[in-house]
């Protein structure tokens, strides 16, 4: 059978969640894998997913691991394939696929709130230009051909404030512009791996992003911690396997740091305080934690309410970059507006 690995589309966050969770009941059912992927693959209409499932199903009939049969799909992360491992050997597998499941839905949550703030301000971005170029280029011109008509002292001084005005509204109209066409350029670019690396990088080095970046970095280690720490795996080979799913370099700087830690015999706990991995009271409730053997559920808890609180600053930044944009757009046209205005009404009152 071929080996599709690297060729085929990656499924999103929430498509895992949903193969997880499936495969977790089969498993709760007794049911043989095989014959539940079947079902499932004879339930879906015609598509991607069904082609999928259809050879994840042909290779458990060939006596694969479940492991090995989504990992020559290609269409799921190394870390998803690392961690069936882990639950196969650690005979573990439901309780694996039940927290893959939880973990892919929370990074499905907090990819869904940064296209929630991403698309709404780039929308009204857009709106903007749009309305910028109508008023500078279709509106404003009409204004301009009618003023020239006009042969007097009072039309040849408005014309002078009018021209000035456009002048100013086409400049803008060019910055916006540029801006969408760079957004664009940045929208496609990022719809690949070389390109989604090349923007992760400038955002890490962007002060305004640097943070925000770093905290959904910080958010993706501790869910990947919550899901390794039930599965009973060895504390360096977690933080191993941790470095898989971040890719922020300041953060992982802080884990490899924490490794060394651990290395020299330094308690798990006291090793991420140590390291600044995780501060502050989240800090303190590891400790906490640790000491009261209550390491599993805290994880979980501190996981869900990081990814709260990266979902609220998220909506925070966007309402601030709307406003920001609303009184732009309200300040661009209303500039132009009065570029027409003006001259027309000195135009009246010479008249009257």
């Amino acid at each position: 059978m071929e080996n599709r690995v690297g060729k085929a589309k990656k499924f999103s966050a929430e498509e895992i969640a949903i193969f997880c969770d499936h495969i977790a009941t089969l498993l709760n059912s007794g049911m043989p894998l095989y014959e539940g992927i079947y079902i499932l693959y004879s339930e879906l209409e015609n598509g991607r997913t069904k082609e999928l499932f259809h050879e994840i199903e042909k290779s458990l009939q060939s006596r694969m691991s479940l492991s090995q049969a989504i990992g020559r799909t290609g269409a799921f992360p190394e870390y998803m394939v690392h961690m069936v491992g882990i639950g196969e050997t650690a005979g573990k597998l439901e309780e694996v696929m039940r927290s893959l499941s939880a973990y892919y839905e929370r990074e499905g949550r907090v990819k869904a709130g940064i296209r929630s703030a991403v698309t709404y301000p780039a929308v009204l971005f857009l709106m903007m230009a749009v309305i910028l170029w109508a008023l500078v280029f279709r509106i404003v011109p009409l204004f301009e051909a009618m003023y020239q008509e006009l042969n007097s002292e009072v039309a040849m001084a408005s014309g002078s404030l009018m021209s000035f005005g456009v002048k100013a509204g086409v400049t803008a109209a060019a910055v916006v512009g540029i801006l969408v066409l760079v957004t664009l350029v940045l929208f496609l670019a990022y719809r690949t791996e070389q390109g989604q690396g090349l923007i992760k990088k400038m955002l890490y080095n962007f002060p305004v992003a640097k943070g925000i970046a770093g905290q959904i970095s910080i958010g993706k280690l501790i869910s990947s911690i919550a899901l390794m720490l039930p599965a009973g795996v060895d504390t360096r080979r977690m933080l191993d396997m941790s470095m898989e799913t971040v890719d922020n370099p300041g953060v992982l700087a802080r884990v490899k740091e924490c490794r060394e830690l651990v290395e020299k015999g330094i308690a798990f706990e006291d090793a991420i305080r140590q390291s600044k991995l995780i501060t502050g009271m989240d800090g303190s409730i590891i400790i906490v934690a640790a000491k009261s053997g209550n390491m599993d559920s805290s994880f979980i808890k501190l996981s869900e309410r990081h990814n709260e609180r990266i979902s609220a600053q998220l909506n925070k930044i966007a309402t601030y970059v709307e406003t920001a944009l609303v009184i732009l757009l309200a300040v661009l046209i209303g500039f132009v507006l009065l570029s027409v205005m003006l001259p027309l009404i000195n135009i009246i009152s010479a008249i009257g």
